[in-house]
């Protein structure tokens, strides 16, 4: 049996990102075997798929570190992929006994892989982790990206007063967070984009992570009674109500690339970094960007934040209401 091992230790979104990567494995090895290797805190993006047969925990601290680098090398691997390659998982790498070490050609650190990645021209993220599997000769036919579902979680997870009040309503999710301050469109932008889809007839539902909930609690105060604010969730249920949403509007941030994943017709408000990068996805998902000299700038902060000052609320309501209002 072939066995390989992919390493993507974080986040949400880049995780995401190298599902089509672990589908090609499945697709042209039979009956082979996939690792991947993570973070604790992210581990919960690859349960439940069936293209991952088991989930490695990169441990913390360096003794835990040290014994899980013991144990590791006791596994034989027809190829072991680092789609991360920093100095720890270069290090991991180092000991593995792996027919192919595959890994992108950075720095000293690069030294580590006898297969190096060749990067393609395509700038896209999916493209880049992608040209991993043409280290192994495979043929690439599909870029979708996925997350799967336990049976019950569709079920179990939204509570039913939200099932009550979105039930035949067409559903508008906002996520007005983001990890980087130059990702954050202002929130007041959000409060004039709630308000004037709420006036459509749609139920906005208020989607955020543990950092954004006093923006969450702010926009839901200013959007009104046509507004519902989700529960606190973990990313099991972020993708759960994710899912339940007719379109997701929000910034460039993991949770984007979780509506994706789960079907959901998703906009992307992007700012400093380049949609060509990391919104490699097709029609329905779209990207909203406005025209700035100084972007693509990739600051995770930013004084003036020209860019997303240039996407202007109302651009956005008129293109909701041409392509769902008139149909």
């Amino acid at each position: 049996m072939d066995r390989f091992l992919v390493c993507r230790p974080r986040y949400m979104g880049d995780i995401l990102l190298t599902t089509p990567l672990l589908r090609y494995l499945k697709e042209n090895v039979k009956n082979c075997f996939v690792t991947y290797l993570v973070e604790d805190r992210y581990k919960d993006i690859l349960v439940g798929n069936p293209c991952v047969d088991d989930i490695l925990i990169i441990p913390k601290g360096l003794k835990q570190t040290l014994d899980f680098w013991k144990e590791i090398r006791k596994m034989n691997y027809s190829a072991a992929i680092d789609l991360f390659c920093n100095p720890r998982t270069a290090i991991i790498f180092k000991g593995l006994k792996a027919k192919k070490k595959i890994g992108y050609d950075v720095g000293l650190r690069g030294c580590v892989y006898d297969s190096k990645i060749k990067v393609s021209s395509d700038p896209s993220a999916i493209i880049s982790h992608l040209s991993a599997v043409k280290n192994l000769e495979m043929e690439i036919k599909e870029y979708r990206t996925e997350f799967h579902f336990m049976d019950y979680e569709k079920e179990k997870l939204v509570s039913s007063e939200i099932k009550d009040k979105i039930r035949n309503r067409f559903v508008v999710g906002l996520y007005p967070g983001a990890s980087w301050q130059s990702k954050i469109w202002h929130i007041d932008n959000f409060v004039e984009l709630g308000r004037n889809l709420a006036e459509t007839g749609v139920i906005i539902l208020i989607l955020y992570g543990i950092n954004d909930k006093n923006l969450a609690e702010y926009l839901k105060l200013e959007v009104g009674e046509n507004a519902i604010m989700a529960p606190e969730t973990n990313i099991r249920a972020l993708a759960v109500y994710l899912s339940i949403c007719n379109l997701v509007i929000g910034n460039d941030c993991g949770p984007m690339h979780l509506s994706v994943a789960v079907g959901t017709t998703t906009w992307a408000i992007f700012g400093a970094e380049d949609p060509s990068i990391w919104f490699p996805y097709s029609e329905p998902h779209e990207a909203l960007a406005a025209d700035a000299e100084c972007r693509p700038c990739n600051k995770t902060y930013c004084k003036k934040t020209i860019c997303l000052d240039n996407l202007k609320a109302d651009s956005i309501i008129m293109k909701f209401k041409e392509k769902f209002c008139n149909q």
